[in-house]
C-alpha cells in the first residue's frame, strides 16, 4: 500500500459486513466508472479548514507533475495534468469567492462528474477506514518494551521484472547466489530474528506492532514523554493477508462481530494462538523515525494526509492527487460507546494508495490520529458512493 502512509492502509474489518446495515458491495480488482450527465447535491458536511488544506496538497502535487502528461479519468475519457492543476486552481477560486450555500450549483456547472462502480457495475462502494495510531514505547530494549519495529533492511533489493511482452512491474526481493528471490516473509522474519541490528525502537505488544505496520505509520510516547513519528519506509513485497478474515474463515469471530476492538480482544485472550494469526499476514512494513511528530503522516502522494478528506484510492483506476465528492456513513460514539451511524458527505482527495486496494469499489478514508480515530475507523465498514470531478474547460462559471 508504493505508499507513505496506507500504502497499507487496510484495517482488520477489510472484508466484514455487518448484518444490520445495508448489503456492502463486494470487493472489485477491476476500474469500472460511468460518466453522469447529472451531478448530485455537493453539499459539504466538513470544514473549509480542513477542505482547504486537502485542496492546497493536491495542488503542490500537481505542480510538480508534466502538465502535457496524460492520464485516464473516466472509462476510455483522459486528461492531461496541466488540465487537472488548472481545475483544482478553479476549484480554489470558487471556495475563496463563494459562500457554502452557493458551492454546490457552481461545482456542478464547472465539473464533470464520473461515478465509480463496483464489481457488479452497481454505484455503491465499500468505504472503511484508516488512522495514525499512538502507542508507547522505548529506543532501547528494556521491558516491557521488547517488541521491535525495524528499519529497511539493507539485504532488501528494489528491482523491475520484465515480462515476455515487454511490460515490467515492481519487484521486491533479496539476493541470493546471485539470484533475485522473494523478501522473506512475516513468519520468517520475526521467528529467525533475520533484521537484528535494524531495530528502531520497541513497542510493549506485538499486536502493536502488527497494528502499526497496517497502518503504516504512526505516534510512539517514550518513557521520557517525547514524541516520535515513526513513518513508512517500505515493505517486504509480499500481499496482504487479513487477520479477520481469517478469524471468520475459521469460524472463531462472526462477520457481524468483527472489528479491530474485537480482534484485539480474541488475541488478548488466546495467547497460544496469536502468533500463527499474526504470522497469516506475510506482509511485513518498514520504517523510519521522524522528529517532527506533529508534521503528521504523508501519504504516497509525498504530501501531508488531513483527517477526514485524504482517501487512499487504487491509483490505476483514479488519477492520485484528484478531486472527488463521497457520500456515505460513518460510526457514531456516545462515551466510548458505539451508538449508531452519522451522515458523510463532502470533498475529498485521493492522497494516499494503499497493498490492498484494488478496483474502483474501494476507498478508506483518513480518520486521524489517536483513540477516537482509531475507534471510527476499527467499526468503518460502510456502503458509500464515489464521484470523480474532472474539468469541464471554459471560464469559471458562478
Amino acid at each position: 500500500m508504493k505508499n507513505k502512509f496506507l500504502l497499507l492502509v487496510i484495517v482488520f474489518a477489510l472484508l466484514l459486513v455487518s448484518g444490520c446495515r445495508p448489503r456492502l458491495p463486494r470487493l472489485t480488482g477491476g476500474c469500472r466508472m460511468r460518466a453522469l450527465k447529472t451531478a448530485p447535491d455537493m453539499v459539504d458536511d466538513g470544514s473549509r479548514l480542513s477542505l482547504e488544506a486537502a485542496l492546497t496538497n493536491s495542488i503542490a502535487y500537481w505542480r510538480r507533475r508534466d502538465g502535457a502528461v496524460r492520464l485516464k479519468m473516466c472509462g476510455a475519457e483522459s486528461e492531461t495534468a496541466g488540465d487537472i492543476l488548472a481545475s483544482l486552481l478553479k476549484f480554489q477560486k470558487l471556495l475563496k469567492t463563494l459562500p457554502d450555500i452557493a458551492l454546490p450549483d457552481a461545482v456542478a456547472a464547472n465539473f464533470k462528474v464520473c461515478e465509480a462502480l463496483n464489481s457488479r457495475g452497481g454505484d455503491d462502494i465499500l468505504v472503511t477506514g484508516y488512522y495514525q495510531p499512538v502507542f508507547k514505547g522505548s529506543l532501547i530494549k528494556q521491558p516491557p518494551f521488547i517488541y521491535p519495529i525495524y528499519g529497511l533492511p539493507s539485504d532488501l533489493v528494489k528491482a523491475r521484472h520484465y515480462e515476455a511482452a515487454g511490460s515490467s512491474r515492481p519487484f521486491i526481493g533479496r539476493l541470493e547466489n546471485n539470484r533475485l528471490l522473494p523478501y522473506w516473509r512475516r513468519a520468517v522474519i520475526e521467528d529467525k530474528q533475520l533484521l537484528a541490528g535494524h531495530e528502531l525502537l520497541y513497542l510493549r505488544d506485538p499486536v502493536d506492532v502488527f497494528v502499526l505496520q497496517v497502518q503504516g505509520s504512526g505516534l510512539i510516547r517514550l518513557p521520557d514523554g517525547r514524541l516520535l513519528g515513526v513513518r513508512y519506509a517500505g515493505s517486504n513485497g509480499r500481499d496482504y493477508k487479513s487477520i479477520g478474515r481469517l478469524l471468520v474463515d475459521e469460524g472463531k469471530m462472526s462477520l457481524k462481530a468483527v472489528s479491530m476492538e474485537a480482534i484485539r480482544a480474541y488475541l488478548s485472550s488466546h495467547l497460544d494462538e496469536r502468533r500463527l494469526i499474526l504470522h497469516y499476514n506475510d506482509r511485513y512494513i518498514f520504517f523510519r523515525l521522524d522528529d517532527d511528530p506533529a508534521a503528521g503522516p504523508v501519504g504516497s502522494m509525498g504530501e501531508a494526509l488531513v483527517a477526514g478528506r485524504s482517501a487512499a484510492l487504487d491509483p490505476r483506476c483514479f488519477p492520485m492527487g484528484g478531486l472527488y465528492y463521497l457520500e456515505t456513513t460513518v460510526p457514531e460514539f456516545a462515551h466510548g460507546r458505539l451508538r449508531g451511524r452519522r451522515s458523510l458527505r463532502r470533498f475529498v482527495f485521493q492522497q494516499d494508495s494503499g497493498a490492498a486496494i484494488r478496483g474502483s469499489g474501494r476507498l478508506y478514508l483518513f480518520m486521524g490520529t489517536g483513540a477516537g480515530a482509531a475507534a471510527e475507523a476499527g467499526h468503518m465498514k460502510e456502503a458509500g458512493r464515489l464521484y470523480l470531478l474532472m474539468p469541464e474547460g471554459g471560464k469559471t462559471r458562478q
